[in-house]
């Protein structure tokens, strides 16, 4: 069930959710929330599938793209970057990223199958670590840190630019800290390999967008932030 499943990967710290519940938040394709409580300034809100107007967010499912972009902007080709923890030239990410892309044309038909595959082969286990996605690679579990990095150095490998986004899912009645990813396929659509979305639904916001070194600017928000839900849908 992957309303329940995610429980035991996410942070024990939680966002208080206020106003309507969400019935089914894996189906939600749009809502709207008031944000409670943090700096709205401090946090990657506005841009791509989130609208901030003030500290009322607008959340929506992206459309998957028809066609494929002809080309990278120079402005993106930073997240084609390998890192110390997104290792998208190692020879073992990139045997296994042309092993499951060979064939496919597109660059969401290519994220499809990586984020299918990295959703269905690793163990869903807490973890403590900040992840490299070598490491992931080679121990096959994690939590949605784990999932979200290799997914990254996976994608990148197939130049797709690709980023984490930080931020929180609702599950439950709550809202729980959480990481899943953006593909940039002609336009920035998110997804999320830990619960097998693709798309990812509108039953989440991104508070940053960047990778795992951005996780210290979380902090502000943590234990302080509410969401009070206005609109789902």
């Amino acid at each position: 069930n992957v309303n329940r499943a995610p429980l035991d990967i996410l942070t024990s710290l939680s966002v208080p959710a206020l106003g309507k519940p969400i019935e089914d938040p894996r189906n939600l394709t749009r809502a709207s929330y008031r944000l409670l409580d943090i700096e709205t300034q401090s946090f990657d809100l506005d841009g791509d599938r989130q609208h901030l107007a003030g500290n009322t967010l607008v959340t929506r499912l992206e459309a998957v793209p028809a066609t494929q972009a002809q080309a990278i902007p120079d402005s993106l080709r930073r997240w084609l970057a390998p890192t110390s923890l997104i290792q998208s030239q190692d020879p073992m990410i990139r045997a296994l990223a042309d092993s499951l892309c060979r064939n496919l044309a597109s660059s969401w038909e290519m994220s499809l199958a990586m984020g299918r595959w990295v959703h269905a082969s690793l163990e869903k286990r807490m973890s403590i670590t900040i992840p490299s996605a070598l490491e992931v690679l080679r121990s096959r579990r994690g939590d949605c840190n784990e999932h979200a990095t290799l997914f990254c150095s996976l994608a990148r490998a197939q130049g797709i630019p690709t980023r984490l986004c930080l931020g929180i899912v609702y599950l439950e009645g709550r809202f729980y800290y959480h990481a899943w990813n953006a593909v940039w396929c002609g336009s920035w659509i998110e997804v999320d390999p830990t619960f097998g979305q693709f798309p990812a639904d509108a039953a989440r916001i991104r508070l940053i967008s960047g990778d795992l070194s951005q996780q210290m600017r979380l902090l502000p928000a943590m234990g302080s932030l509410k969401v009070e839900v206005l609109k789902a849908p």
